[in-house]
């Protein structure tokens, strides 16, 4: 389908260039069938042939997740009085 291509370039383009201006990213697996979530291989191989850093992508393993977690936790909220 060339409209598919088309958005699939676009998604393709966006993505590089977050990884050029250095976000952080996390990437889905837009399933649609059960059996399919969570496999984000794909993505993956994508996000490393345009060029994004294993560290920009929070959710590339278990362990990407839980640091991410992990450092969120640590931030200040402003919501219970925390600084900035």
């Amino acid at each position: 389908n060339g409209s598919r291509r088309q958005w699939e370039s676009l998604e393709r383009d966006f993505a590089a260039d977050a990884a050029a201006a250095g976000v952080t990213i996390a990437i889905s697996s837009d399933a649609h069938f059960h059996l399919h979530v969570g496999e984000v291989s794909a993505a993956i191989a994508v996000a490393d042939e345009i060029g994004l850093a294993p560290e920009q992508v929070v959710n590339r393993d278990a362990a990407t997740v839980l640091a991410h977690l992990l450092a969120r936790r640590e931030r200040p909220r402003l919501d219970i009085g925390g600084e900035w």
